[in-house]
């Protein structure tokens, strides 16, 4: 089965991962890999909040709105495209990308697409 969803996600052509219901990377594409400097294996079994060093991956919870789109996908069972979500990274720096989310079987593909002050 993993290897059916890594098939969908490199399928994908922008920065994308497969993310569980308990928002868990299961599988990144080679674009998310380059945009994170970091190899699929280092990627996998993270929460996607720490996998791209969100600065709300702590334990106040998603202040973002990334969890709300996967979330909002997951349950409506619809695709969301293009939301807005500015991810404010461990860094200090932040960034409005623009987020699609898809669900496929149990889990959700989000696709992430930089829009202003994107890394």
């Amino acid at each position: 089965m993993v290897n059916g969803k890594r098939k969908i996600v490199d399928s994908v052509p922008v920065p994308a991962a497969m993310i569980n219901g308990d928002h868990t990377v299961v599988a990144s594409n080679e674009m998310l890999q380059r945009l994170l400097v970091k190899f699929n294996h280092d990627i996998v079994g993270l929460k996607i909040g720490a996998a791209l060093n969100c600065g709300c991956a702590g334990p106040s919870g998603c202040q973002c709105g990334l969890a709300a789109v996967i979330d909002a996908s997951n349950v409506m069972r619809r695709k969301l495209r293009a939301v807005p979500v500015l991810i404010l990274y461990r860094s200090g720096a932040a960034a409005l990308h623009k987020v699609t989310a898809a669900r496929v079987g149990d889990d959700v593909l989000l696709m992430i697409r930089a829009s202003e002050g994107g890394r």
